[in-house]
């Protein structure tokens, strides 16, 4: 493979890549799923497919315009609005509407998890750790205020969080040593109060907000980091 990410030529070349990679990867299962590509005003209508560590996606109309992209090749999955999840390329991929670094799928309940499971398991044999994007997700959120708010994203990394607002005057990041409380109300809602500055009240929007799991991961990071200030 010259190139990290290929356009396919036609349906016959995707299920001849695809049967190729299911027979290199006999024990790895095979997952299809129904979803919807997101295309500017509109939806594209294909199949999701993860198979070993390649993820493929099947434009039913165009088969031409389908793409593929292997695990390491991807940044991130996080959860988009509503019943969407967001796929961030290192590079970028080409669907029927030109080159992207980011999509958006909507994909059904059942399957999304899975597919973010399937990220977050790594690279498979080549000895790489599980991939720290679905270790600490990315949030669209909001932050609410006396007067308007803002929106932007919830970022969690590995030693901080940070608020990536469309008004970049609105950005904050805080390392994990540096916040005093860290509050869930709900799976939706978040409450950030550091040590100096601003409480931020956020309102995460859509995606199904955040685990009890993945806020309990997160708290204790900060409680750990907190210890040895």
């Amino acid at each position: 493979m010259t190139q990290h990410f290929t356009r396919f030529q036609g349906a016959l070349a995707l299920f001849a890549w695809l049967s190729v990679c299911v027979a290199a990867r006999a024990q790895s299962p095979v997952r299809e799923m129904r979803v919807q590509l997101a295309a500017g005003f509109s939806t594209v209508d294909g199949r999701l497919i993860t198979a070993g560590d390649t993820m493929i996606f099947m434009d039913d109309a165009q088969p031409q315009s389908s793409f593929y992209a292997t695990r390491a090749q991807i940044d991130q999955i996080s959860a988009g609005d509503g019943d969407s999840v967001v796929v961030q390329f290192k590079q970028a991929i080409r669907d029927r509407t030109g080159e992207q670094k980011r999509v958006e799928f909507r994909v059904p309940a059942e399957d999304r998890d899975v597919l973010k499971a399937w990220f977050g398991r790594g690279a498979a044999a080549g000895g790489g750790t599980p991939a720290q994007s679905e270790e600490f997700p990315t949030y669209h959120a909001q932050r609410n205020k006396l007067i308007g708010n803002d929106e932007g994203r919830l970022v969690v990394k590995p030693d901080r969080l940070a608020f990536v607002a469309n008004n970049p005057a609105a950005s904050r990041e805080w390392l994990f040593t540096d916040i005093r409380g860290f509050n869930q109300k709900g799976p939706y809602r978040l409450e950030i109060q550091p040590f100096s500055g601003d409480k931020y009240d956020l309102k995460l929007l859509g995606g199904g907000g955040m685990s009890r799991e993945d806020f309990k991961r997160i708290a204790d990071s900060i409680a750990r980091a907190r210890a040895k200030r």
